[in-house]
């Protein structure tokens, strides 16, 4: 029972520290997390991908699951880009002028819905192994549902596609290798997948962008 019970007393003993913990402390703690996140677009960015697509893979999964067939396929990958784009765009839209939400989050819904069928039929790899199969699997849907999204940037960075759409193919393969290929048996959100993924289409997004993406 000791053992069972430790890791909450060891809990509140950390909560009752921080409750005890001088106002100033906390108070310049506050400011220093918040001066980061206000000057790190590339946090944002990481922390927005973890978001949108823990959420976005399991609404995805759930909406495919209750409409079934090609049609909740469908439905199940437009809802998981649209999340995806809606939590990227609070990230987007302060460090790049020039890309409206709206065009944002058509082009991610459309990037799910045009990416999840293909991503389906490269199902055939699951055959070689989870790893490999949900590497295939993410490297297909992200690359299609990068290009997709490159129709709202090539207005501003036309020059630049190769980085975005590579980086979302690659991204997208090692997030579907991390946080489901791989058998640690963790939720997506506690998986690495949508780290690697935004610290990757952030360099990216950067780097197609690096006069405005200041960091």
């Amino acid at each position: 029972m000791d053992l069972i019970f430790s890791p909450l007393n060891h809990s509140a003993r950390s909560l009752r520290i921080v409750q005890e913990m001088p106002e100033i402390n906390r108070a310049a703690l506050f400011d220093f997390a918040q001066e980061l996140w206000h000057t790190r677009p590339l946090l944002r960015w990481v922390v927005a991908n973890i978001v949108g697509w823990s959420v976005g893979m399991l609404a995805g999964g759930w909406l495919s699951g209750l409409v079934n067939g090609v049609i909740g396929l469908g439905v199940g990958g437009a809802a998981a880009g649209g999340i995806v784009g809606l939590a990227q765009w609070t990230a987007l839209h302060t460090t790049i002028n020039g890309v409206t939400r709206r065009g944002w989050l058509v082009y991610s819904l459309g990037g799910g819905l045009a990416a999840v069928f293909p991503a389906a039929l490269a199902g055939f790899a699951l055959v070689a192994g989870p790893g490999i199969g949900w590497l295939v699997i993410g490297a297909v849907f992200g690359g299609i549902f990068g290009g997709v999204q490159w129709v709202a940037l090539r207005g501003l960075f036309p020059q630049q596609a190769a980085w975005w759409i590579g980086a979302n193919l690659v991204g997208g393969g090692l997030c579907g290798w991390l946080a489901l290929g791989a058998t640690l048996g963790l939720p997506v959100f506690c998986s690495f997948g949508p780290v690697v993924f935004g610290l990757l289409t952030g360099w990216a997004l950067r780097r197609v962008a690096e006069s405005e993406f200041n960091e």
